[in-house]
């Protein structure tokens, strides 16, 4: 058995530091440096535990980006729009399942995201530059977004935008109208 998991470190420190305790040992700065140590460890496991993916750490930036103004990645305003449009059942959110050419998860969020590139515009990168260039709507509108909106692959076959990007207030705006029902429930 290895160690080299921080959660058994941790574990580990705990229960020696408390067996250090107990146990009555003379050198008290010992079993303090345990409790330190382990206390540190188990702050880095909650920290890593929340980087898993679709774990706290993105919801959390996503959360801090919507509510001070900044921006979201198109990935989780994607996820956001759809999450809006499935709770009010709405004709966008039907339309993501159905409507895209690729029906899998990612799909679904490339399909969302187009709605983005035809109504703001997106910010993103265009590698190897690693400068924000700003992605108009008509420009947008001459590519695929792909891999679950995590870039933008223009009809040009050669120009790809990654690390794409929406201001706050664009996805207010877009979760505000993918959101709208367009007929009463049990119409149309």
């Amino acid at each position: 058995m290895t160690l080299t998991n921080q959660n058994m470190w941790t574990a580990l420190l705990f229960l020696l530091g408390s067996g250090l305790q107990i146990s009555g040992f003379q050198a008290q700065w010992a079993a303090n440096t345990c409790f330190v140590i382990g206390a540190g460890l188990l702050l880095y496991s909650v920290i890593e535990t929340a980087n898993v993916p679709g774990g706290l750490t993105s919801k959390w930036h996503a959360w801090l980006a919507l509510r001070l103004g900044g921006k979201l990645s198109l990935r989780d305003a994607a996820r956001i729009a759809y999450e809006g449009g499935r709770k009010n059942n709405t004709l966008w959110a039907a339309a993501a399942e159905r409507m895209g050419t690729d029906k899998t998860p990612n799909g679904v969020l490339d399909y969302v995201a187009t709605y983005f590139g035809m109504t703001v515009p997106i910010i993103g990168k265009r590698p190897p530059s690693t400068l924000d260039e700003t992605i108009e709507t008509t420009m947008s509108g001459q590519g695929t977004f792909e891999g679950g909106a995590d870039r933008l692959e223009m009809n040009d076959e050669y120009t790809v935008f990654t690390d794409l990007r929406v201001k706050a207030k664009d996805v207010k705006l877009v979760v505000a109208k993918m959101s709208e029902k367009v007929f009463e429930d049990g119409a149309g």
